[in-house]
């Protein structure tokens, strides 16, 4: 039922005047459904967006746990080379060192 105050001001506005407010009302709740629209496409496509990373989360999860060995065997080798310089450096010095004492 509408309020007796509300039925007042609609009498006194008359019918043009109740077109063009109306005419404004559905302006603005148009603008309003563009805008809704708007945000919800960009909703679908960050959903979507989301999807397709989740999609790609265990093929990366993976290729990091294969770098991360990957990583580790590298940082074996380079000990066991340094190691290995290390003792080549050691006998040099020898060799050296026994070279140097045979030729005096």
């Amino acid at each position: 039922k509408v309020d007796p105050a509300d039925e007042a001001i609609l009498s006194d506005m008359g019918p043009e005047g109740l077109r063009t407010e109306i005419a404004a009302q559905s302006m603005a709740l148009l603008k309003l459904v563009g805008v809704a629209t708007f945000l919800n496409g960009r909703e679908c496509k960050y959903l979507e967006e989301r999807d397709e990373a989740r999609k790609e989360l265990p093929l990366l999860q993976r290729r990091l746990a294969e770098s991360e060995a990957s990583c580790e065997v590298f940082r074996e080798e380079r000990k066991t080379l340094s190691a290995n310089l290390k003792e080549a450096e050691d006998r040099l010095k020898t060799v050296s060192e026994e070279r140097d004492s045979a030729v005096q």
